[in-house]
């Protein structure tokens, strides 16, 4: 926290093995997204993912700092695998706004000198910390978190939609590959273009619908299977898997993701093993009736790895 832009580049170096990107996020912050390894071809798929750090800057200055690895360690505060417990025990809070689709806690905060720091938890799996976010309190968590309450000026361009379905991508992998928790030899899934499409279009027509609630917008079984064979893909034969989740109304990638890994039938389509391909869709529906409010909407699709061959 607090070091200029270049400072960041010289303490991440520029490896043409790691994938470095700079991009704006939904709240207007310059963003580098870091994945160290990342375009190694001597290393495996799974280890590509498995150090993702998300650098949040304004004015060339570090205000945030979102990270997926299982070296993370915030001062002796919290690391990556502290138990929820422990937290609650040194006077961490659950945060209201994100809890499981049971209504459990899955998140906790603390506010250490001028930041508050976020602890996600594997409510569904071991309660352990798989991810941390940390932010000048400058911002609130409502201002960060909350598309209905932030006091922030949103920008959900196309530039800024691609790159929250890439980071909701890659977070979502930094999960499975340093959890462990899909129970194949590959632990990351990897992301189809085809698929991708299909997401992306649906994604398009809840907007555009102005459908606000994730409950309204989802589909039957059947019109996905339609839609993703409409794309070229074949799911006929016996044993075809494909899936759907759809969210509506978190902020950015951190969110979605997080919210993809605290809901039950999400987390278990993720760390199904008889799915090796997903798609991930973005779009936005804005409601211009005095202050804009924004409701950005993530739809991810799964099928079977076979089903692109």
């Amino acid at each position: 926290m607090g070091l200029t832009r270049d400072e960041v580049n010289t303490v991440l170096g520029s490896l043409k093995t790691d994938v470095k990107r700079t991009a704006k996020s939904p709240q207007g912050f310059d963003v580098i997204a870091f994945r160290a390894g990342g375009n190694d071809t001597d290393k495996s798929f799974d280890e590509k993912y498995s150090t993702y750090i998300l650098i949040y800057l304004k004015d060339d200055i570090v205000v945030g700092i979102s990270g997926n690895a299982s070296s993370m360690n915030f001062d002796g505060t919290v690391s990556y695998g502290t138990d929820a417990g422990t937290l609650v025990s040194n006077g961490w809070v659950d945060v209201d706004w994100y809890k499981t689709t049971a209504g459990n806690a899955a998140a906790y905060s603390k506010d250490v000198d001028n930041a508050t720091i976020i602890a996600f938890a594997d409510a569904y799996g071991d309660n352990r910390v798989y991810s941390i976010q940390i932010f000048n309190n400058a911002y609130s968590i409502a201002d960060m978190t909350q598309c209905t309450e932030t006091t922030l000026p949103m920008n959900y361009s196309a530039d800024v939609l691609t790159e929250m379905e890439t980071e909701t991508f890659e977070i979502l992998n930094a999960y499975l590959v340093n959890t462990g928790v899909r129970d194949a030899d590959v632990k990351a899934i990897r992301k189809n273009t085809k698929v991708s499409n299909v997401a992306r279009a649906y994604s398009k027509e809840i907007a555009n619908k102005g459908c606000i609630d994730a409950a309204n917008a989802k589909r039957e079984s059947a019109q996905t299977k339609e839609a993703l064979e409409n794309a070229g893909i074949s799911l006929n034969g016996k044993d075809r898997r494909w899936g759907e989740h759809i969210m509506i109304g978190n902020m950015d990638a951190i969110g979605f993701a997080n919210s993809a890994i605290e809901s039950e039938r999400s987390r278990n389509n993720l760390i199904n093993t008889y799915y090796g391909l997903c798609g991930i869709g973005a779009s936005v529906y804005t409601e211009s009736a005095g202050k804009a409010v924004y409701y950005p909407n993530m739809v991810i699709d799964f099928i079977d790895k076979i089903s692109a061959l």
